[in-house]
């Protein structure tokens, strides 16, 4: 059973690249902007690893301050922010499948304002997450071939 201070969205496809492809891409914050439409500007100070954070500048909304919760090389990460009465999370992940991978995104709020946030930002989360898998594809793409 889901815990009622949960609110999230999903989404997964499968890419015909190495795993390295996408891992470029996600390993350094400053390039997060180029797949992530939401995001005008990354900064991280310090390597990223888990327990390093990254200050998030959206093109709307506040600047956030996210945490990697996780961290698994080639595999994925988590970031966490706190926002008014909850956190806000994204889980990024790879896993090989047939001839390449399958990429995962999980966006989330959780914490007592949790379905708040979600039905108020929750349309504008799902859109944002087919536009950053769009992005991905072309981007690992270009990485693979180059």
């Amino acid at each position: 059973m889901s815990s009622p201070y949960l609110w999230q969205a999903e989404i997964a496809s499968e890419l015909s690249v190495a795993p390295d492809s996408v891992w470029a891409l996600w390993n350094r914050p400053a390039r997060w902007s180029e797949w992530n439409p939401a995001i005008k500007e990354t900064r991280c100070s310090q390597p990223f690893t888990e327990g390093a954070t990254a200050v998030v500048r959206f093109h709307r909304g506040p600047t956030l301050t996210f945490t990697i919760v996780a961290r698994e090389r080639k595999r994925g990460f988590t970031g966490e922010a706190d926002i008014v009465g909850a956190q806000l999370g994204h889980e990024h992940r790879i896993w090989p499948h047939r001839d390449g991978i399958e990429v995962y995104h999980r966006v989330y709020f959780a914490g007592p304002l949790a379905n708040l946030w979600g039905a108020v930002m929750g349309g504008r989360v799902r859109r944002h997450l087919v536009a950053l898998l769009a992005n991905e594809k072309r981007l690992a793409w270009e990485v693979e071939t180059a």
